[in-house]
């Protein structure tokens, strides 16, 4: 078996040129197989990120949790990690122009907060005290209120109420504006009733320093129908009541985790909490069966399918090259005692030491074509991505997927001329007459081709039908 070995390396390095070639070969199909499996996960991430800055770095969101039951989330073993704001409340403005938007809806948080929760800076910084706020670009733009970067503002800041003392909130219209039909859609009663007209009870006067300018927040925060403009002020301690975003370790258990943290307040308090779930960022990370992951992994197994099959083609050609040189060789090892196992475990290593080689270059070539096309993409999407860039995200596992594929791929390119060489006679290999079966009619050539190439055209002609 050593001296098959041996054989098999001395050959490799006599036949530098065929080497070199099937090394490139191999290095191409691994470096395909390594790219589409990359930017897969690369664009998955990048989607993940997307929708993290857009709707918040969320899974599952609790409204207006109290105080005495928050300890269900904050210690609860299946939560990875959450954040709090608190819905202060909603004041009049009166140099807002938007006779359906009336409102500022002022809502407090931390630094924590403000950076998972989906809110963007444009101008300025965060709040760092109760006395600054932070202001939507909207404000400015749709509701035409001139307000600029170190003004003071005085808000009284209440609940927003129906007359007969119901709560309303972002998800409700201003119905002072609304059609009696949409009263009467949203409460079964006639809209003309005065108990449908809005009201801001227990106002408390607040004066705030405007030291920041935000992008409009996600509609999951603030709907387009929504009556209120959204400010952000500080807050750093705890609070009666608070909402909270909720990031799991393991999001495939959000429904489990989400009905167990609901039930159990909703049993101590007697009263119901809206919960919600962060559907697009679950779709994404391929908790959801209807996300379109699954058909972007389709898709890129089909590429890889036909990648495999064309590599397949193509290195095995030059095994079979390799193998229709040496046939002589063989027949004369099997003529000396080597077995068909052993010539075709002959082949199947030379196969070997070229994969070593060709596999963990092509997965380099890979990676430098994943951030080589990543980096056009950017500069090509800059304007699109709103502020989110296409990331570098390659998991050991898709590496792994495609050195097991590339692996496979090789061994299929060797498993035809490595049988193929076990099974000739000795006498037939030492003497040659298998390699070559052709028939006169195969390498016949027209009388066109030797009138405007002469002898030699003819000459070139049968070879390259021979080969």
């Amino acid at each position: 078996m050593n001296v098959l070995n041996k054989l098999t390396k001395k050959n490799l390095l006599l036949n530098k040129k065929r080497t070199i070639v099937t090394i490139i070969g191999i290095m191409l199909s691994t470096a395909l197989v390594c790219a589409v499996a990359g930017l897969v996960t690369s664009a998955q991430q990048t989607f993940v990120n997307l929708i993290k800055n857009s709707d918040g770095d969320y899974h599952i969101s609790f409204s207006n949790v109290p105080q005495e039951q928050q300890k269900y989330i904050t210690q609860n073993n299946a939560v990875d990690s959450y954040y709090t704001t608190k819905e202060l409340g909603y004041s009049e403005f009166e140099s807002i122009q938007n006779e359906d938007k009336p409102y500022i809806y002022v809502v407090s948080m931390n630094e924590n907060a403000f950076e998972k929760g989906a809110y963007k800076l444009i101008e300025g910084r965060m709040a760092q005290n109760e006395n600054e706020i932070v202001i939507p670009q909207h404000l400015i733009d749709n509701g035409r209120v001139k307000i600029n970067m170190g003004d003071k503002i005085t808000l009284h800041v209440g609940t927003r109420e129906l007359m007969d003392g119901s709560k309303l909130n972002q998800k409700n219209p201003y119905l002072a504006s609304s059609s009696k039909e949409y009263i009467y859609q949203e409460t079964g009663k006639a809209g003309d009733n005065e108990d449908y007209e809005e009201q801001i009870v227990d106002g408390q006067e607040k004066e705030y320093t405007v030291v920041g300018i935000m992008k409009r927040p996600n509609t999951g925060v603030e709907p387009y129908t929504a009556p209120g403009y959204t400010a952000v002020t500080y807050s750093n301690s705890g609070t009666a009541t608070a909402n909270f975003y909720v990031t799991l370790k393991n999001p495939k258990e959000y429904e489990n985790v989400m009905n167990q943290i609901k039930n159990t307040i909703e049993a101590e308090t007697d009263s119901e909490i809206e919960v919600d779930i962060n559907k697009d960022l679950l779709r994404f990370e391929g908790v959801l069966s209807e996300s379109i992951l699954g058909v972007l992994y389709r898709i890129a197994g089909v590429i890889i399918v036909i990648i495999v099959v064309s590599s397949v083609f193509v290195i095995r050609n030059s095994f079979s090259i390799s193998v229709s040189e040496k046939t002589k060789q063989y027949g004369m090892l099997a003529s000396v005692g080597a077995t068909k196992k052993q010539i075709k475990r002959s082949v199947l290593l030379e196969g070997l030491y070229i994969g070593i080689i060709a596999i963990p270059l092509g997965i380099l070539l890979g990676i430098v074509a994943i951030i080589i096309l990543l980096w056009i993409v950017n500069l090509l999407l800059v304007d699109m991505m709103e502020g989110t860039s296409f990331v570098y995200d390659v998991p050991v596992a898709a590496i792994l997927i495609s050195i097991a594929i590339s692996t496979v791929t090789i061994f299929l390119s060797c498993l035809i001329p490595a049988i193929k060489a076990s099974k000739i006679p000795p006498i037939e290999a030492i003497r040659g007459t298998d390699d070559i079966k052709i028939k006169t009619r195969k390498i016949k050539t027209s009388k066109l081709t030797k009138k405007l190439f002469g002898i030699g055209g003819v000459i070139a002609s049968k070879n390259l039908k021979r080969n």
